[in-house]
């Protein structure tokens, strides 16, 4: 890298620097070379102000407006989550005891009645 600035890099420099133009075609290349650079950055500067613009529309989608933080809105939804599984496993509890009872029931019912048939 060191090479090649001195080999190119600096030799154009200097050419740059003592570049006087004498006639009106050495002040169109000066006019030409500002205009290439007045277009290069205006290009850039559309292409940042564009991207701050997207930006700024992807800020707004996820800020949205909401008061509270995400963190927040999750953890809440983790504790209602945990809160409907722990009612179903009672719920499944339930259910089952209560089939045992119907089952002792029927037993029971089953044997009185053999004993009364038999």
């Amino acid at each position: 890298m060191t090479r090649f600035i001195a080999d190119w890099v600096v030799p154009l420099a200097v050419e740059v620097a003592a570049f006087e133009p004498t006639n009106w075609y050495g002040l169109a290349a000066i006019f030409f070379g500002g205009f290439i650079t007045l277009v290069t950055s205006s290009i850039a500067a559309w292409a940042t102000l564009r991207a701050r613009k997207e930006t700024s529309a992807l800020t707004e989608q996820i800020t949205n407006g909401h008061k509270n933080l995400f963190r927040d809105d999750f953890d809440s939804l983790v504790r209602a989550l945990n809160e409907v599984r722990d009612d179903l496993r009672q719920e499944r509890t339930d259910r089952r005891r209560d089939v045992k009872e119907l089952r002792q029931d029927i037993d029971r019912r089953f044997s009185e009645l053999n004993r009364r048939l038999g």
